[in-house]
């Protein structure tokens, strides 16, 4: 999502609203429990990996340093793509923290 926002914009919400935690909408866990499919979640994460690989690799050298975003910041597509990166690490920080707390080793690094 945040790739094509910077990079190529979205005609639809990158996140559909059942999984939306960042909206102006508070959903309390119990009612999240219920909306959420563990299949669907698995097949978006699919997808939007899928996409957005395939829309990275097709970016040429020229377009990976163009500075996009805010003139000021002068960032381009490629710094973009690593704090994408680098963002993402944290999120898979979090995916192995929670792997350590089911497993019931909450001390364990992620």
């Amino acid at each position: 999502m945040h790739i094509a926002r910077i990079c190529q914009g979205l005609d639809e919400d990158g996140i559909p609203p059942e999984y939306e935690v960042f909206g102006d909408t508070w959903i309390a866990a119990d009612e999240l429990r219920d909306l959420v499919e563990v299949d669907e979640v698995l097949d978006r994460a699919r997808e939007v990996r899928r996409v957005s690989h395939e829309y990275i690799e097709s970016l040429s050298d020229e377009q990976m340093h163009a500075a996009v975003g805010d003139p000021e910041d002068e960032l381009t597509v490629a710094h973009w793509l690593m704090i994408t990166s680098a963002h993402g690490a944290l999120h898979i920080g979090r995916i192995q923290a929670l792997c350590a707390m089911i497993e019931g080793d909450r001390e364990r690094a992620c």
